[in-house]
């Protein structure tokens, strides 16, 4: 009977144990960042655009993400 008196005297503590979760609310999404080597068996020529700067011909690879292009940058 004490030992089940002490579980119950002692429950209410552990809950001030735990960490409490504050949860901010989010005003944008989060940033990302995306790298991709060339050494993973990509064709480097789909891959990287031939012309420089914004305006440049999207590669095969690049098309499926096109309406991201404005969020992009492709180093080569």
């Amino acid at each position: 009977m004490l030992r089940g008196a002490g579980v119950a005297l002692t429950l209410p503590l552990l809950e001030g144990m735990s960490p409490r979760r504050a949860h901010a609310a989010v005003s944008e999404p989060p940033r990302r960042m995306i790298c991709i080597n060339n050494t993973l068996g990509l064709h480097t020529p789909h891959l990287f655009p031939t012309q420089a700067g914004r305006d440049y011909e999207l590669t095969p690879y690049l098309e499926p993400i096109k309406e991201f292009r404005s969020d992009l940058t492709v180093f080569s």
